[in-house]
């Protein structure tokens, strides 16, 4: 194996390790359950127009909730020393509190990128972490998704 093809080796390792490329994989992994349980919902015995006309209506909605500019809501993931309680949904409430109120965690928040810090606050605050992180790995456009798909090719071809 010559120099050349071991430097390119490690470089395709290390991306493979880069936390863009985790982060990408999460949101494959997000779309991909998302467009599973929509096919499996369309499929089966008893399924008929009005119940597939339910199921896509529902997930069109739900294609409307994950737009990020119509939710408010989730400027709590930008920061959440400026957002107020009442502007997160109410089951992650207490726990926001303490989140906004920790110095430590403001001061991290100064320091990290937004996917470090949630994940770092993960075992703390698990419920607003993860509602911030699984906002976080939606697709934000189709450039996205089609990255990642290429990705996947190339690694399953490899």
């Amino acid at each position: 194996m010559s120099k050349e093809h071991g430097q390119q080796k490690a470089d395709l390792h290390d991306k493979f390790q880069s936390e863009g490329f985790l982060l990408s994989q999460a949101y494959l992994v997000y779309i991909i359950e998302a467009l599973n349980a929509i096919i499996l919902k369309l499929q089966g015995k008893n399924i008929n127009i009005i119940m597939h006309h339910d199921t896509i209506r529902a997930f069109m909605a739900k294609l409307d909730l994950w737009k990020f500019d119509k939710r408010e809501a989730w400027k709590f993931i930008r920061n959440s020393s400026q957002c107020e309680v009442a502007d997160v949904s109410d089951e992650v409430q207490e726990e926001f509190l303490e989140l906004k109120f920790n110095a430590s965690a403001e001061e991290d928040f100064k320091e990290l990128d937004l996917e470090t810090f949630w994940v770092k606050y993960l075992p703390v605050y698990p419920l607003v972490s993860h509602q911030a992180l699984r906002i976080m790995t939606m697709f934000g456009s189709k450039y996205l998704c089609e990255a990642v798909f290429s990705m996947l090719v190339a690694v399953k071809t490899k």
